[in-house]
């Protein structure tokens, strides 16, 4: 999966995405999103791209996405303490305190060992190994 912003305007029709290159993409019209009247997140996921040669690019598949969603589920993360802010991939920039993006970090590599250790696992039924305190950390996350 990749990732567009969204730069709002008054009216969804208005609302332009841009892939990480920086250049125009468009809403496919066939897309789930495609008559959305309102993104709360700036960022959608797609799964597939239509190139109409000499006129746009279409994302097909897409899903709003949050930046959390982006944090804990992207590429390498660096940690920009005197810009307070992050990057994950080299190219999507979340702002947050220092403070906040090591912590984030710490959980986020908490929860990757653990899905590791459950996807290693045999007994993939008994769900997932986290730490009580982990799952209370993010059940807070969700709910803000």
């Amino acid at each position: 999966a990749e990732g567009a912003i969204a730069v709002e305007n008054a009216e969804a029709r208005r609302v332009r995405f841009f892939d990480r290159r920086n250049q125009r993409v468009f809403l496919h019209g066939g897309s789930v999103n495609f008559q959305v009247p309102y993104f709360p997140s700036p960022l959608m996921a797609f799964l597939g791209k239509l190139s109409i040669e000499g006129r746009s690019t279409q994302l097909l598949r897409t899903a709003m996405v949050s930046p959390l969603m982006i944090f804990f589920s992207g590429g390498r993360v660096e940690v920009l303490h005197e810009a307070s802010a992050v990057v994950v991939d080299q190219w999507m920039k979340l702002n947050m305190s220092p403070r906040e993006a090591v912590l984030l970090n710490e959980l986020r590599k908490e929860v990757l060992h653990a899905l590791a250790a459950h996807l290693g696992s045999e007994r993939s039924r008994d769900g997932l190994l986290l730490d009580r305190s982990v799952l209370d950390v993010l059940s807070r996350l969700v709910d803000e």
